[in-house]
């Protein structure tokens, strides 16, 4: 299947969140797993369709609570895994580290990287800042860790699909987000076989018009 990277409206970015927060039924996840950069960004500035609307704290890799409006003020690429993923995850950061090294040194101040975890249970702060390093992630990734509730509103505003399985883990989508710096959706790529390349161009875009 080929990726794609598209572009989606405000309206409707508008219309997922606010259906997102009136959700009641939010299913607990019940699966097991198979140098704090900040820029400071006036709230004001953060659009009424920004995922930086929804509230709640978040733990990152080094145990510090978080909220998403923190990650305001640079281009966020974004994705989500769970760390005991055999083969898409993985691959996935590893198309993000690709895009990483591609970025040219004028924008690489400008963008960060952004893994949420499916998995409420297992992927606490010590296992998410163990797969970092394990991954040799620099300090402009930042890896987060919520409740199943903050987890599955997140899956729903980036329009991802996952599903624990009985024996462990989760099917999931796979597909890379890019966040602008007040944290509206500029682009989506879909898959594992991206072009490296054309994601750079989508992030210069979202720079652009930051």
């Amino acid at each position: 299947m080929k990726n794609r990277i598209f572009k989606i409206l405000p309206a409707l970015m508008l219309s997922v969140i606010l259906f997102s927060c009136s959700k009641n039924d939010l299913h607990e996840n019940k699966g097991n797993a198979d140098a704090e950069k900040e820029t400071v960004v006036q709230k004001e500035s953060i659009a009424q369709n920004s995922l930086y609307q929804v509230s709640g704290e978040w733990t990152n890799q080094n145990g510090k609570k978080i909220n998403l409006d923190q990650l305001a003020g640079k281009v966020q690429v974004t994705a989500m895994i769970f760390t005991h993923c055999g083969y898409a995850c993985p691959k996935m950061v590893d198309n993000m580290k690709a895009i990483e090294e591609k970025l040219p040194n004028n924008l690489k101040n400008k963008v960060d990287f952004l893994l949420i975890s499916f998995d409420a249970r297992n992927d606490t702060s010590a296992r998410l800042k163990q797969y970092a390093s394990q991954k040799q992630l620099d300090n402009n990734w930042t890896l987060l860790h919520g409740s199943a509730e903050q987890i599955r509103m997140m899956s729903m505003l980036l329009q991802i699909q996952y599903s624990p399985l009985q024996g462990g883990g989760f099917t999931h989508s796979n597909a890379i987000t890019i966040l602008d710096q007040h944290g509206d959706i500029s682009g989506r790529i879909e898959g594992l076989d991206i072009n490296v390349g054309q994601v750079v161009d989508a992030i210069k875009e979202a720079v652009a018009k930051s």
